[in-house]
This record gives C-alpha cells, structure tokens and sequence, in this order.
C-alpha cells in the first residue's frame, strides 16, 4: 500500500542522491576545476555515489562508446551548398531523422527531406528545440554571470520561429 509517508521517502531519494552526487563531484574539485578522469576514479568504488551511473560492464560500455563515436561521425559530415544569393555555407549531411519517434534513433540525409516541406519543417523544428535547450542553459549561466539580456533576445526570437514551424503532429 502506497502512503503518504511512503510517497514523501520516494520523492526524496532522487533529492539525497542529487545532493550526494553534487558533494561527491565538488569533494574532486581542484582550485575550482574537475575533470572527467577523477570523476571516474571516484566512481570505480562501489561505495561512491557516482557508482551506478556508469557502465563497469567493459564490453557494453565498449559497443556503447562505439555507438556514440557512430553518431559523432555521422553529425561531422558537411557538405557546402551556395544559396540562391551566392552564399557557400557548410550544412550537414544528415540530420535527425524527422519521420523517426521521440524514442527512436536515425538520421535522414538532408537532400532527402528539403524536397519535402513537411519533412524539412520537422528537421527544422528538432534543431530549433537543441537551439532552445541550448539557450536556456546559456541563459542561466548568462543570468549569475550579469550577461542575461542578450541571451534572452535571441532566446525568445529563437522560440518565435519554433513555434512558427512547429509541425501540426507536434502541436
């Protein structure tokens, strides 16, 4: 049976281990910097808190690292187009799959889709969604740096034009 004092203890467990991870990482700092190599030091004791977000099992974590190499090969390759006004811009070759479920992986070739105006806003509308979440990370560092305004100009611009592309499905 589900309490409300068992309810309370559940949402607290992913506040205990926030705060543990965070005093875990901060227990690494050196003069104000951390680097990945002591963050998986930590994490290879069983007893550290960092522990379980990692996979210790090498010949997953292997295929894993090799999968996430795949899609960085894939992302890198550019191809340069000139535009109607003589412009040459470097685009990339493929893209997120626009047909492709929240859930599911995929690329689709660029040239592929641009014939497609359904097709190209949904390419669009996944890259201005990465743009926002982008912004908004930069707006939070730009807000405690004193930097903010700027920020959020082209924070709000850039969700004016996602909202103006936001393909009918995803409405």
């Amino acid at each position: 049976m589900v309490t409300k004092a068992n309810m309370t203890k559940a949402s607290e467990a992913p506040a205990r281990k926030s705060e543990a991870v965070k005093r875990a990482l901060q227990a690494l700092e050196r003069a104000g910097k951390l680097t990945a190599e002591d963050v998986v030091g930590e994490a290879r004791k069983k007893t550290s808190p960092l522990h379980d977000f990692f996979e210790w099992d090498d010949s997953k974590a292997a295929e894993s690292w090799r999968l996430e190499q795949a899609r960085g090969l894939i992302r890198s390759v550019l191809v340069k187009v000139t535009t109607e006004d003589s412009r040459v811009i470097s685009v990339p070759v493929y893209v997120r799959d626009p047909t492709a479920k929240d859930d599911e992986q995929g690329y689709a070739v660029l040239a592929s889709i641009q014939s497609n105006p359904k097709a190209a806003k949904a390419a669009l509308y996944v890259e201005l969604v990465r743009v926002e979440g982008l912004l908004t990370r930069a707006e939070s560092i730009a807000e405690v740096c004193g930097l903010a305004a700027d920020v959020v100009k082209v924070a709000k611009r850039v969700s004016a034009l996602r909202r103006r592309v936001q393909p009918v499905a995803q409405a």
